[in-house]
């Protein structure tokens, strides 16, 4: 778990790091600059684990000015999930990156104001791992078979529709709601057995989802 944390935070880094470098190299012609972060976990599936046995997930964002109303953002997260029934038992781990932008819906009230509501779009990737699985066939007239699958590794991507609203409940600490729909954009993306649930997109049976996030967040930098 660790080694997935330090991934995970590695990414985000890397990641603000290339936009930053890209944007740094527009800022004499268009005065672009990075003036506040904000870093977050989604509580909900904190939340949620004791009552779900089947999945488990990680979710962090940050995100970041490029202008009043426009915002960089990147989430990623870790995941688990398995099948354990009387014919099928695999198990499935996955790690997902997003990155995006949200376009702020009102003119803040003040400078620095960050609260506000959003809408956004996501192009996300996953690497997925399902491992070896192991099946039952029962028929009563030719009696029962039983067989492996071998495990295989892949990728899913898929693109998001976001929207939500963003609180700033005490200085620098911010809670926000999300809601998502999602669609795969290779349908094919799974062969034999797909995973019953995919961190960062939800069931995976299924071409396209909904899903929620709720994030408790901290920021930092110049409110200027």
């Amino acid at each position: 778990m660790t080694r997935h944390l330090l991934h995970i935070l590695l990414c985000l880094l890397l990641s603000h790091s290339i936009f930053a470098s890209d944007t740094d190299s527009l800022s004499k012609t268009k005065e672009v600059k990075f003036t506040f972060h904000i870093i977050g976990i989604d509580v909900s599936k904190i939340l949620l684990a004791p009552f779900v046995k089947s999945n488990r997930s990680m979710e962090f964002s940050y995100t970041s000015n490029l202008k009043q109303n426009l915002w960089f953002t990147t989430e990623t997260g870790i995941g688990n999930s398995f099948v354990d029934n009387d014919f099928l038992n695999y198990k499935t781990q996955n790690f997902f990156m997003r990155v995006g932008v949200d376009k702020i819906l009102f003119n803040p009230e003040f400078i620095g104001d960050y609260s506000n509501a959003l809408i956004g779009v996501r192009y996300a990737n996953s690497w997925v791992q399902r491992g070896e699985a192991t099946y039952i066939i029962t028929d009563s007239i030719w009696r029962s078979t039983s067989g492996n699958i071998g495990s295989n590794n892949f990728i899913a991507h898929w693109a998001e529709l976001v929207a939500g609203f963003r609180v700033e409940w005490k200085k620098r600490f911010f809670i926000g709601t999300q809601i998502r729909f999602k669609t795969f954009l290779n349908p094919s993306r799974f062969e034999l057995l797909q995973p019953n649930y995919l961190a960062g997109f939800g069931r995976a049976d299924r071409g396209s989802a909904f899903s929620y996030n709720v994030f408790l967040s901290y920021g930092f930098g110049s409110r200027k």
